[in-house]
């Protein structure tokens, strides 16, 4: 059973900024990026922070704000969703990783406490036309290949790739390949995807989270943008009413446990002990 090629995959760039930065879908992020880099998933979940994804103030430079920026005790990840391929996007994405260098080097700080940035690109296209699935670009010496200081590493990922897998080559993968956990956003065919993954709860959280944000899981490849952006606005809104309601309780009752909470304001846990963390770093 093969998927045909030349469709589009589900993780279109305003979709996948909402749904890798939310917290409810936390160990779905964390299990892609522990795919990918040489940390595992609990690493991850333990120290993984969320980043102003805004670059720099500067009004004059264009492109100031990033998709999805995290900061690891190691370095800093930014996730870019190219939904289409065109230079002026191949070039940005290079501009953003040197911003997050850029942005480490204060006054006070030596250059060797500048912390390694990770780019990992989920592109929907072949970025080098190669036919593979991961590329991992660094900064290295064109004729003897040494590399150079180990600050900077651009991964790309190419989902068009997972159009040539079938049923048979996606069984026989682990839950922790990459492959397995990206296959979602391409297999349009809902008895084939529930059959793969069975009653996965990442995965599940994540449809939840695909069907809240877009309304039209299994269909809608072609999408009305100015739609789309007024429902993520209309639920973003939701959400950040939510934040400001529990974020007023835990200032107002410093003794409310966290239960209640999540049964009031329906936020997750982790949204919640994240909020906690932020005002007390306040006080």
């Amino acid at each position: 059973m093969k998927v045909k090629e030349g469709k589009k995959s589900y993780l279109r760039d305003d979709i996948a900024n909402l749904l890798l930065n939310d917290p409810y879908c936390k160990d779905y992020l964390a299990s892609i990026i522990a795919a990918i880099l040489p940390f595992n998933k609990k690493y991850i979940l333990d120290n993984l922070e969320y980043m102003n994804t805004k670059l720099y103030e500067n009004i004059h430079q264009k492109h100031s704000e990033a998709d999805s920026i995290f900061e690891i005790p190691d370095g800093y990840i930014n996730i870019e969703l190219n939904y289409n391929d065109y230079k002026e996007g191949r070039i940005k994405n290079t501009v953003y990783v040197l911003h997050l260098l850029l942005r480490q080097t204060k006054p006070s700080e030596p250059y060797s406490k500048i912390k390694k940035v990770w780019q990992i690109n989920l592109n929907n296209y072949d970025y080098y036309g190669k036919k593979e699935f991961i590329y991992h670009s660094i900064v290295m010496e064109s004729k003897y290949h040494l590399p150079r200081e180990n600050l900077i590493e651009i991964i790309d990922v190419n989902l068009d790739f997972l159009f040539t897998l079938g049923y048979n080559d996606i069984k026989k993968l682990k839950e922790n390949d990459l492959a397995w956990l990206l296959y979602v956003f391409v297999c349009k065919d809902e008895k084939l995807r529930k059959k793969i993954y069975k009653e996965d709860e990442m995965i599940k959280r994540v449809g939840e989270k695909l069907k809240e944000l877009n309304g039209k899981y299994d269909e809608d490849l072609f999408y009305d943008k100015e739609e789309f952006k007024k429902r993520a606005a209309y639920l973003q809104g939701i959400q950040d009413y939510k934040l400001e309601v529990a974020k007023s309780m835990i200032k107002e009752m410093p003794e409310i446990n966290i239960d209640t909470l999540m049964r009031i304001t329906h936020l997750t846990k982790e949204e919640i002990e994240s909020l906690q963390k932020e005002i007390n770093s306040k006080k």
